[in-house]
């Protein structure tokens, strides 16, 4: 069981990881993720509001990749990949660090089933 969760979480992410970076326009240029770049570029700091301080972790690929001087396009991908990325994290810790594969599962199936139509919205 766990080997089929853990092959079934690597597969998911893989696919989720490639589309995100195949739709990053869609991703990324799409409401309050376009104010964040242009906010993340213009002021070359984070763009944190509402509380939202779990924003931090996904922020952190477009704000060293601007202060890398990375293309518009380029900043754009990493952020439409970061969320998935996060999500990875998260798999990994879940199944391979705490070994709570029922978790693992459930967020697997977050990820896909619960949230499928909001896929561009990030």
């Amino acid at each position: 069981m766990n080997k089929k969760i853990s092959f079934l979480g690597l597969g998911t992410y893989t696919v989720l990881l490639i589309l995100s970076i195949v739709f990053f326009k869609e991703r990324a240029a799409f409401v309050d993720i376009a104010f964040h770049i242009f906010y993340i570029i213009k002021d070359n700091d984070f763009a944190i509001q509402n509380h939202r301080f779990i924003a931090f972790f996904t922020q952190l690929f477009p704000l060293f990749s601007s202060k890398m001087g990375l293309s518009l396009s380029n900043i754009m991908k990493l952020y439409s990949s970061s969320f998935i990325v996060l999500n990875v994290i998260i798999f990994a810790f879940l199944s391979y660090i705490l070994r709570i594969w029922k978790f693992a599962l459930i967020l697997i199936l977050m990820n896909t089933i619960i949230v499928s139509h909001t896929f561009y919205w990030i």
